[in-house]
């Protein structure tokens, strides 16, 4: 899928991010905050299978193993969206001289003096208690502006409610004339959507495969909507030119490529579906769609009906770091694509970092955890196990400075060598620096700014370069992908074929994650841009042009 911003001239309200204001209230004076009135001892468990097995549902012994181990190992509970209470103290040193093992303590400052003090809580920016408290009368009412009373509310009931727990990026837009009657209706952004189809185990396209996406999260369904047309093998069909049917829901059909587009779809949240003749229907459980920066996510596979011998999912998992795999991951399976639904299955990886586990035909959420690495949620099938087909996974190591960015390249058998590059040059800088395999290591002042961990040569990867000094103003770093196997033929599929991804971290979080564009000649990809003020610009294009890599320093 190909998703790219078609109007900028209007900016979204932010979404995700707590803005609080100075009438929020604490408890009564004396009283502290506790972390076991907002922990939930089945999250808590459902997100750890080392803890099903080492402690079971012992709610008690569960609140005991966060409080004592779980924080500090930046295990994730429910109070993840309203603050992070490890970075929370490691930011905050003068915390720590107070309040040293006291986790209790951390939550009790922030919600008493750090969100009026404009502290970071780096909670996961989906809990707005002042967008909940303003969206909702009679939580207002009942909470007035009581960050701790709003957040267990959400928690206990809002969630299960479909109260929304932050603003969406469309909300507070400019309004315009509605389509029908007096009725106003908001001017959103855009968002074109395509996507191409594949069989994985023949590597063909498929055509006519039906494209259904529906509205789950969202305003955008006052639209008028127009006749919906039979399949008529055209790239896009539906009610509308830009096939929206009514009530939320847009489709469209595959053409002789197995590609197809949604040219308009309003920001919100999506549940996609496939359906073509002699495969099965895939369901893509959340799409997230908003006015972002170009990005190109993951082909869609469908497996056929017909199929011979055992199905199941195999694979290797090594570090970001190293190329090395990694022993005792625990790879937990859910059923369909974008899933938190309730585990099917689970199994570890040997010495090696090698799985393989048997299941039936189909499309899985698998959900990659092992202590000292950043649990990490990929797509998956179960496929013949005949076919050889490896689905491998790369996780990063958690110990990364919260000011550090690592970007990590993976892709498939063929072309066998991609290469990454970084270019760019730091703030003090007046020259252009270039980190790739024959110059790994860029120093400035006998300080390490970005290194190659890893340099792979025989497809796959992982390819990993370490931003390691903090991207200070007036800094631009380039990341771009050279197919090293191909370099020179401009004309070349391969790399555009490769299944190529590429995942961004900073520190523990993973903030950006870009799929090479499909059917697209050439032997370069630049991929992002990222500037001193911490903005990723998304370029995701593919050329043949070298010099396209480089930044060059101004005079």
């Amino acid at each position: 899928m190909f998703v790219k911003k078609l109007k900028r001239a209007l900016v979204a309200a932010v979404a995700g991010c707590m803005v609080l204001g100075s009438a929020f209230t604490s408890l009564a004076a004396g009283e502290a905050y506790k972390v076991k009135d907002l922990f939930v001892a089945d999250t808590y468990l459902e997100e750890y299978v080392d803890l099903q097995e080492a402690i079971g549902d012992d709610e008690d012994a569960l609140l005991e193993h966060y409080i004592n181990n779980g924080v500090a190992e930046g295990r994730k509970s429910s109070l993840t969206d309203l603050i992070d209470l490890k970075k929370y103290r490691e930011a905050n040193p003068d915390l720590e001289a107070v309040y040293g093992d006291n986790w209790d303590g951390y939550l009790t400052h922030y919600l008493t003096y750090g969100v009026n003090e404009g502290r970071n809580s780096f909670g996961s920016g989906k809990f707005n208690a002042t967008y909940y408290a303003e969206k909702y009368p009679d939580l207002m009412a009942a909470f007035g502006n009581d960050v701790f009373q709003l957040y267990r509310h959400y928690l206990q009931f809002g969630a299960s409610e479909g109260r929304w727990s932050s603003r969406p990026t469309w909300e507070g837009l400019p309004q315009s004339s509605g389509c029908s009657g007096s009725a106003v209706a908001p001017v959103y952004e855009e968002v074109t959507v395509t996507g191409h189809l594949t069989d994985p185990e023949t590597g063909e396209p498929i055509a006519n495969a039906m494209v259904e996406a529906q509205l789950t999260s969202g305003t955008g369904l006052n639209r008028t909507a127009g006749t919906v047309s039979d399949n008529d093998n055209s790239t896009v069909s539906g009610g509308n030119a830009d096939g929206y049917v009514g009530n939320g829901l847009y489709r469209v059909w595959a053409d002789e490529n197995g590609r197809y587009e949604f040219p308009s779809l309003i920001p919100g949240t999506y549940r996609i579906t496939v359906t073509a003749e002699g495969y099965l229907g895939l369901t893509i459980a959340s799409l997230d769609v908003a006015g972002t920066d170009a990005v190109e996510t993951q082909p869609v596979s469908l497996l056929s009906t017909s199929s011979e011998g055992a199905n199941g999912v195999a694979g290797n998992v090594s570090s970001a770091t190293t190329g090395q795999g990694i022993a005792n991951v625990t790879i937990q399976f859910r059923n369909n694509w974008g899933s938190s639904g309730a585990v099917v299955d689970t199994v570890t990886t040997d010495a090696e970092g090698n799985y393989s586990i048997e299941l039936p035909r189909g499309y899985y959420t698998a959900t990659y955890s092992v202590n000292g690495y950043v649990t990490q949620v990929e797509n998956v099938m179960s496929l013949s196990m005949e076919s050889g087909i490896p689905q491998n996974a790369v996780l990063n190591p958690s110990d990364m400075g919260d000011g550090e960015y690592r970007i990590v390249l993976t892709w498939g058998e063929t072309p066998r060598d991609l290469d990454s590059h970084l270019c760019g040059h730091t703030e003090t800088s007046d020259e252009m620096f270039h980190v790739y395999f024959a110059d790994k290591q860029h120093y400035e002042n006998d300080v390490l700014v970005a290194e190659l961990d890893v340099d792979d040569t025989s497809s796959y990867g992982p390819e990993t370069v370490t931003v390691i000094r903090e991207v200070a103003p007036g800094s631009v770093y380039r990341y771009s992908v050279h197919d090293w196997t191909n370099g020179g033929d401009s004309e070349s599929y391969e790399m555009s074929n490769s299944g190529a991804t590429v995942k961004v971290y900073k520190g523990s979080t993973l903030l950006r994650t870009y799929n090479v564009p499909g059917n697209t000649p050439g032997y370069i990809w630049n991929v992002f841009e990222l500037n001193g003020d911490g903005v990723i610009t998304a370029f995701n294009t593919i050329n043949s042009d070298y010099s396209s890599m480089y930044v060059p320093v101004e005079e």
